[in-house]
């Protein structure tokens, strides 16, 4: 009981403080000098749970979802390649289908190491690092997760790359 009364005279302390005058100069004094702090810190802390990539692909863009326009909330869409070139991995298909968040931000927008793509542009080549972890918590859920997914991985990194690299895997599409 003398916790929760301890507890409950320092709130009622601190609120006395905020609506005080010479509180108020207090609390915006500590938020001021505190603020280049935390944005430095929020900056500088590397993604901890960013993964190694399972799947490095060079693939040709030929569809995707609208931008729906984050902001408040992240939006995520799946993208459709085909002309598949493997990197790192394997895949055997000629379809492979993608999450990617934002998109209608640049990839250096989007997150940290997220890639250097400006635009996704359909017919364009791009170098995708993929994952089946959501580290950008997307919400997407993948084949492996649930009959009804709409992707097959999620992307780490997506870069603007030119036509598939020789001596690669290579699937063909049939179209």
């Amino acid at each position: 009981m003398k916790d929760n009364r301890t507890g409950l005279l320092a709130c009622i302390a601190w609120m006395q403080l905020l609506h005080s005058q010479v509180g108020r100069y207090v609390v915006l004094a500590v938020a001021i000098m505190g603020f280049p702090f935390i944005v430095r810190s929020l900056a500088e802390t590397p993604m901890e749970e960013h993964p190694v990539a399972d799947l490095i692909v060079v693939a040709k863009l030929v569809a995707i979802e609208p931008a729906r326009g984050c902001g408040r909330f992240h939006f995520s869409e799946a993208a459709e390649y085909t002309d598949i070139t493997t990197l790192k991995g394997s895949w055997t298909t000629d379809r492979l289908r993608v999450v990617h968040g934002c998109t209608e931000l640049p990839r250096s927008q989007y997150a940290n190491g997220a890639g250097t793509l400006e635009r996704f542009t359909v017919g364009d080549y791009h170098r995708i690092e993929l994952t089946r972890y959501d580290v950008y918590k997307t919400g997407h859920r993948l084949k492996a997760e649930s009959n009804a997914s709409v992707a097959d991985y999620y992307a780490l990194r997506v870069d603007l790359t030119q036509v598939p690299v020789a001596g690669c895997t290579q699937i063909e599409s049939k179209e």
